[in-house]
């Protein structure tokens, strides 16, 4: 036996061209998956100095602004006002057309 065949027969993995998701080769030869290695190292300290370097890219008014009013909310928030705003506008649109209605003098 040769190739893949003799590599699964004698219980090693089949190598790919890329690991299974989430995972990394453990060896040379490609027979065993390890965990992919996550950050290295402090990784709160890092969030920190990322953290400490945006903030002091954006000015005070964006910061609480975005505290205050996330974009996510906020898109939210017009997106639903758009919505009830045309809904309140046809609603009126058609109350306005039927008091007309009989209102206007009809021709003979």
């Amino acid at each position: 036996m040769r190739g893949k065949r003799a590599r699964v027969l004698s219980g090693k993995l089949s190598p790919s061209s890329r690991p299974l998701y989430g995972y990394q080769w453990a060896d040379e030869e490609r027979a065993r998956y390890a965990p992919r290695a996550g950050v290295d190292g402090d990784l709160p300290g890092a969030v920190r100095a990322v953290r400490h370097g945006l903030r002091g890219e954006a000015g005070r008014r964006r910061r609480w602004r975005a505290t205050l009013l996330p974009p996510s909310t906020v898109r939210a928030a017009r997106a639903g006002s758009t919505a009830r705003a045309e809904s309140a506008s046809s609603t009126l649109n058609r109350l306005g057309e039927s008091l007309r209605r009989p209102v206007t003098p009809r021709r003979r």
